[in-house]
């Protein structure tokens, strides 16, 4: 139960995710789930995030399979497909192992959102069962999907000179912070706050980007379009026409203006995340910075913590 996405950028993936965890009690926890491979004293050429949607304590356990199984790669070799190979074999074997058994879970399902990250090359994966497919430009899973995938569809269908730009970590964080918060307004299994994690192409990670909450300004530029179509609607001339755009685009600047403190949070926050992240890679030095942000040593863990 849970909103979560990951979008593909011009210099990487962007994943977000809310926190609220559905159970007997609403509680709020972590559903994304960065993991670099190599150990301490090994080189590191490969990492991952995982996000979840689903039973929580039949997710985690998936997602800790399918990153036992990928440390024992070696990712000097092995290709991206080798590596969801990898992720769909660890995944079917859970699956026949834990799931199909338990007759409270025969109509439960867990999905993920795979992001890997493999000697300077990033793909996403989506993850239904023990299916494994490739994904282009974004997707989204959990029961706030729906809402969040409408906003995205029409934020991607805006195409024209937006498809011959390169889409920036800016482009991508407008619409993923107003489709995770849309989501999180409607639908009654999502909130908390929202999660961001960035896996750039360099072999950098941007621990927790937090955008939240500053994400209503698309909402306030598409209310702002439905009194300007009423008012169309009733133009009686050319005069009525020009009368109700004029209106619109005075009140678009109005919000713009109002919304330059939320276009330089952002810029900041992304800024100051980078700066942070300058020894954050891949290739961590035993107690790095990311190995914090990780939660500790980079070596394979059992255990089903939130």
């Amino acid at each position: 139960m849970t909103i979560a996405a990951c979008f593909r950028f011009d210099e990487g993936i962007l994943f977000c995710a809310d926190t609220k965890i559905t159970r007997d009690t609403k509680t709020e926890e972590t559903k994304l789930f960065p993991r670099i491979y190599g150990g301490r004293e090994a080189q590191n050429y490969c990492a991952t995030v995982f996000a979840m949607s689903g039973t929580v304590s039949y997710a985690k356990a998936a997602i800790e399979d399918c990153e036992s199984r990928l440390s024992t790669l070696d990712f000097l070799r092995v290709s991206m497909n080798d590596v969801r190979q990898e992720i769909a074999s660890a995944l079917a074997d859970f699956h026949q192992e834990h799931v199909y058994p338990d007759p409270e879970m025969q109509n439960s399902r867990i999905d993920l959102l795979a992001g890997v990250w493999l000697r300077g090359k990033t793909q996403m994966f989506l993850c239904n069962k023990s299916a494994v497919s490739p994904v282009s430009d974004y997707g989204c899973i959990g029961t706030g999907s729906y809402l969040a995938e409408y906003w995205i569809k029409n934020f991607f269908s805006s195409k024209d000179r937006f498809d011959q730009q390169s889409r920036t970590l800016k482009d991508i964080a407008i619409i993923s912070t107003f489709a995770v918060s849309s989501a999180m307004e409607h639908d009654e299994y999502c909130g908390g706050k929202e999660e961001f994690f960035v896996m750039r192409n360099s072999g950098v990670f941007d621990v927790e980007v937090s955008l939240y909450p500053f994400e209503d300004l698309p909402g306030k530029i598409h209310r702002a379009i439905w009194p300007m179509l009423r008012k169309l609607s009733r133009a009686a001339d050319s005069m009525d026409v020009y009368s109700a755009t004029e209106e619109f685009v005075q009140e678009v600047n109005t919000i713009t203006q109002k919304g330059g403190e939320w276009l330089d949070h952002i810029s900041d926050a992304l800024r100051k995340s980078v700066e942070g992240s300058e020894m954050s890679t891949v290739k961590p030095m035993p107690g790095g910075p990311l190995e914090a942000a990780l939660g500790g040593p980079t070596e394979p863990t059992g255990t089903d913590v939130p």
